[in-house]
């Protein structure tokens, strides 16, 4: 929970930050910009692919498989000198299926998992080919994640029990790029987020120890800046 807790202040520091910053000398104001966003994404729940790691099972013991989800999200980002600052709050859903089939533990039936999160980014953005396209404020975004989750699950069979961390964090990054400018200076662009971070999902083919269980998802949308 600190994680989150840092978050949120860094979030106040941006907004009150550029707001004071608009009564520094010369009366210059650092701009704010809010966006809103929507898309749809891949992944959530990573898990352990690699069933050679866990004794008294079989190598096909279980399938994971994820289905296309969608997210959306408020963003508000400040310059800092040549390059920017963003924070914001998103939501992304996804639907899982995990499918088990192991005759030596006796772990048989379909485990579907329903995966809300509210996602907190903090990023620093690189302005990228600012000289030949002024107008079209390329970034590349490198920075942290916080994940809130809430995940329903709807078993069917003889299923291993399990666990979910209502906190997962890690490192993000992506591409943002607005292309379009309208005639009130708002502006239409797109947006591209991939993250990988620490475990969500626990059961008795995912523990910590084990290389590849985490979280990771990776997001495409429209973004509107105003």
């Amino acid at each position: 929970m600190k994680h989150l807790i840092i978050i949120l202040i860094s979030f106040q520091i941006l907004i009150t930050g550029s707001c004071s910053t608009g009564k520094s000398i010369n009366q210059k104001t650092v701009p704010i910009d809010f966006s809103i966003r929507a898309g749809i994404n891949h992944g959530g729940i990573t898990e352990n692919t690699d069933l050679s790691v866990i004794s008294n099972s079989n190598i096909d013991a279980y399938t994971g498989a994820t289905k296309i989800g969608f997210n959306g999200g408020l963003h508000l980002s400040i310059d800092l000198k040549k390059n920017q600052l963003e924070s914001g709050v998103d939501y992304m859903f996804n639907h899982q299926i995990f499918n088990f089939h192991d005759e030596k533990t006796q772990f048989s039936g379909v485990r579907e998992l329903f995966v809300n999160q509210i996602i907190f980014p903090l990023t620093f953005n690189f302005r990228i080919f600012n000289k030949q396209y002024p107008q079209k404020d390329l970034l590349l975004k490198l920075g942290y994640v916080g994940q809130l989750n809430m995940v329903q699950a709807d078993d069917k069979g003889k299923l291993p029990e399990f666990e979910i961390n209502k906190w997962s964090n890690g490192i993000t990054f992506g591409l943002s790029a607005y292309l379009i400018q309208l005639k009130n200076k708002n502006k239409i662009g797109i947006y591209l987020d991939c993250y990988r971070g620490s475990i969500m999902y626990k059961d008795y083919y995912n523990l910590p120890e084990y290389e590849m269980p985490g979280t990771s998802f990776i997001k495409f949308g429209v973004q509107y800046q105003f």
